[in-house]
């Protein structure tokens, strides 16, 4: 398993983008034009990413980085990431066929008013 820690970033609008690139996303099952589907955590706060046969609007890209192809994951719409609104830091958990994107518990322990 692969933790890391991102920031929720914006597009323009405040719209939320999540960006997540790194060679190791093919590794674990997150290869180039791969459909994604995005849920709900069960808990209600984040997003799971799978991998699915199915064909989705939300697709794995790559970039050209040293001449090695990496996977890119560009989620960037405000229905997808709704759950993770309000949060600026991400704890982002990737394993095997799942990527789990929760608030991080510094940016959680922050109280709603000072968001």
């Amino acid at each position: 398993m692969l933790i890391t820690y991102n920031k929720l970033g914006r597009r323009r609008g405040g719209v939320p983008r999540l960006w997540l690139e790194n060679h190791r996303l093919a590794q674990l099952g997150f290869t180039a034009q791969t459909p994604i589907s995005i849920t709900r955590s069960a808990s209600g706060v984040g997003v799971t990413l799978r991998p699915t046969s199915e064909a989705t609007r939300n697709r794995v890209s790559s970039r050209q980085v040293a001449l090695i192809s990496c996977p890119v994951i560009d989620i960037n719409h405000s229905s997808s990431l709704q759950p993770l609104n309000g949060y600026d830091e991400l704890k982002v958990a990737v394993s095997q066929n799942q990527i789990t994107v929760t608030p991080s518990p510094p940016s959680r322990d922050v109280p709603a008013r000072l968001r």
